[in-house]
């Protein structure tokens, strides 16, 4: 049953291609047909994008830094700025996977929020969105959706009616808001008097004064002058040593503690994918000459094909084939092992993936003789892996059993 619905995935699969991805696993569209934007103006647009159910793609960075991060290029006419928020992804503990990931699923929008600027031009804002799809078991290579969105110009907007009667500052009246702000904020200071703790001060301040200058009106009021002026010009300093050094050493705090804690998370998450050296099998990485040999000799092959993002791949790796059963069986089938990397496209692994018509990873591929005799696609465990071994190369071929 577990090559059978291995090779049910891999037909599957194959129909759709490797070299061009699955654009049927992500789609994406644009909430609005087009843009029509003036000099100053913003339009917020969103970017819908809906995932096949049971897939997922990674986030836009990801914690383990062997996956493939989803990534939004944009290129825009002149004049257009666009600011991108991607929503928070989820953290999902995958079966192959000991820790958490950062990834999406399901249905998610990304915000883009549009500017004019000086020199607008009318024209196509592109978009080219790039990630990398996998299920619990298989992944695919990176793929590209590509979309495009007309930006037309629109008027410049003028002043908005009534906005003096709305409390709204006019541009003949620039800074008109900042000196109500510091009316309320001096009004708001004068009302702290009144709180219970400044009650017992209150006299102790007023006896202080009156008692050093005797009754003489001026010179207590001066006094008083003088000392309310200088807590106020400490208190002003004080605001703006904490405004500007308090906010950046917690923002440079905060970023040490998050990047202490990414970094945490990495290393977590690469030591439990990352297969540790126990002795597993060793692969010969593909060249022509080593198939071909195979082929006239009449001996055993396992085509692997693998790449570095795949964590169904590291798991292989880190279990099935650090198997001691799995090792001796293959030791004596005298199968030889042969990895054909497609962690970069292009190349001899990149021909090989199309002759035998590759269309996700981990696949592996048992030929004898230079023919395919069965293939197994996604992560197996070891006792699947010797079936397999059992029912591909059967004794009555003369392999010892």
């Amino acid at each position: 049953m577990r090559v059978l619905g291995t090779a049910l995935l891999a037909l599957g699969l194959t129909g759709i291609g490797f070299a061009q991805g699955i654009p049927s696993l992500v789609q994406a569209e644009f909430s609005l047909p087009r843009v029509e934007l003036g000099v100053g103006e913003t339009v917020p647009v969103a970017l819908r994008i809906s995932i096949a159910p049971g897939w997922h793609i990674n986030a836009v960075q990801p914690r383990a830094p062997f996956l493939i991060p989803t990534e939004l290029r944009l290129d825009t006419p002149p004049g257009v700025v666009v600011e991108v928020t991607w929503p928070a992804p989820e953290q999902i503990t995958l079966p192959l996977s000991q820790e958490p990931l950062e990834l999406y699923r399901g249905e998610l929008e990304v915000r883009l929020l549009l500017s004019g600027e000086e020199g607008l031009t009318s024209g196509t804002l592109s978009a080219v969105l790039r990630y990398q799809a996998c299920n619990d078991e298989v992944c695919v290579p990176p793929a590209e959706l590509r979309l495009s969105l007309p930006v037309e110009v629109g008027a410049a907007p003028g002043p908005v009616e009534g906005s003096q009667a709305a409390g709204l500052p006019s541009p003949e009246q620039p800074g008109r808001g900042i000196l109500w702000g510091i009316l309320f904020a001096f009004l708001l200071g004068l009302g702290l008097n009144l709180t219970p703790c400044v009650y017992p001060l209150v006299p102790v301040t007023v006896a202080y004064f009156a008692g050093g200058v005797g009754r003489r009106l001026l010179p207590t009021l001066g006094l008083a002058l003088t000392y309310l002026l200088g807590i106020a010009l400490l208190s002003l300093i004080g605001g703006i040593y904490l405004l500007w050094t308090g906010r950046r050493i917690r923002r440079r705090a905060f970023q040490l503690v998050r990047a202490g804690a990414l970094l945490s998370g990495i290393a977590l998450a690469t030591a439990s994918l990352v297969p540790r050296p126990n002795g597993g099998l060793d692969w010969v990485p593909y060249q022509p000459v080593l198939l071909a040999q195979a082929e006239a000799e009449g001996q055993p092959v396992i085509l692997y094909f693998s790449a570095d993002w795949c964590i169904p791949c590291r798991k292989l790796s880190a279990t099935t084939f650090r198997d001691q059963g799995v090792l001796a069986r293959l030791d004596a089938l005298e199968v030889i092992p042969i990895e054909a990397d497609l962690t970069w496209r292009g190349g001899e692994a990149d021909e090989l993936r199309e002759r035998f018509s590759i269309s996700g990873v981990p696949t592996l591929v048992f030929l004898r003789g230079g023919e395919e005799v069965g293939r197994l696609v996604g992560y197996v465990s070891p006792q699947e892996f010797l079936e397999a071994l059992t029912e591909f190369f059967p004794p009555s071929q003369g392999v010892p059993p």
